[in-house]
């Protein structure tokens, strides 16, 4: 199959290419710098300079080198270092509808069949211990840095020529990403900080389990919808962090949070989708974990 990846090289993407590429596929990644293309070019991808927000220059594409493609992966994201700076999500924002509507279009006009379109689990509401599937209403309310993925949503299930796919994905960790990179070093040096008392649910997926998911999209039935992509044994932050100390530093004791802290409790149900054939290859967080902590020496 042909396809087109945006996002490909983000935290999804290398793996991504790398097992579509392993499956046979014939994957045209775009990109923007030149760093992003050596890394393309490294993985086996056709690399294809182009920005998601330049509707103009992306039609061109889907006219020239996008002919023909069949399907369209959506992972493109902006996820900032440092959520505290002001306007920091806008980037974000913008690649997440802007960049959603403007593939969709380039899918429409290449002659794709299929939109394949990465999402989150964090906009489900609280729901306590009890388990989400992807029937389980939305919160009402969102933090203002997620109105973007309601919309990028929105976009993507009003689409009525294409057969959309949703992937929900679980919170990311895996071994050359930020946030564990950073969860590891602040066990090392004892500064761990749980958010409030830590027991609220959190369902994790190691990164390239996610791409493997987003390969299998690929292939499901077209009236598939939505998909929670997690792993199989959803657990506490507090149980969480306490593995990456056991592993990182033994000695550290996790830092309570501000007590008056509410955190939304979120136990997804990933049986939809291995219903479908998904398997991960790190069923646990326990697995991928001492995976990430092993490759990082």
């Amino acid at each position: 199959m042909k396809v087109l990846i945006a996002g490909a090289t983000g935290v999804l993407g290398p793996p991504t290419v790398r097992l579509l590429l392993a499956k046979g596929h014939e994957v045209i990644a775009l990109f923007r710098s030149e760093r992003s293309e050596r890394l393309l070019k490294s993985l086996g991808a056709q690399p294809v300079k182009a920005d998601v927000l330049d509707a103009a220059g992306l039609i061109r594409l889907a006219q020239s080198t996008a002919r023909g493609v069949e399907a369209v992966l959506n992972l493109a994201t902006v996820i900032p270092r440092d959520a505290t700076v002001p306007g920091a999500w806008l980037p974000n924002d913008k690649v997440r509808v802007e960049g959603t509507r403007n593939l969709i279009d380039v899918a429409r006009k290449a002659g794709a069949t299929r939109l394949v379109q990465q999402s989150i689990t964090r906009i489900y509401r609280d729901n306590g211990d009890a388990w989400i599937d992807e029937s389980a209403p939305l919160a009402t309310k969102q933090p203002v840095h997620l109105d973007s993925t309601i919309k990028m949503e929105s976009l993507v299930q009003a689409v009525q020529d294409l057969q959309t796919v949703i992937l929900r994905g679980g919170q990311f960790y895996g071994a050359g990403t930020f946030s564990t990179e950073a969860l590891f070093d602040k066990a090392r040096s004892g500064t761990l900080r749980l958010d409030g008392d830590g027991s609220h649910f959190i369902s994790p997926i190691q990164t390239e389990d996610m791409a493997q998911a987003v390969v299998l999209a690929l292939t499901v039935p077209a009236d598939t919808g939505i998909l929670n992509v997690v792993d199989d044994k959803p657990l506490t932050q507090r149980d969480f962090f306490a593995s990456v100390a056991a592993l990182a530093n033994p000695n550290c004791k996790l830092v309570a949070g501000d007590s008056a802290v509410h955190m939304p409790s979120r136990r997804c149900s990933n049986k939809k989708i291995k219903a479908m054939g998904f398997a991960p290859k790190y069923p646990s967080h326990k697995e991928g974990l001492e995976d990430a902590y092993a490759r990082q020496k």
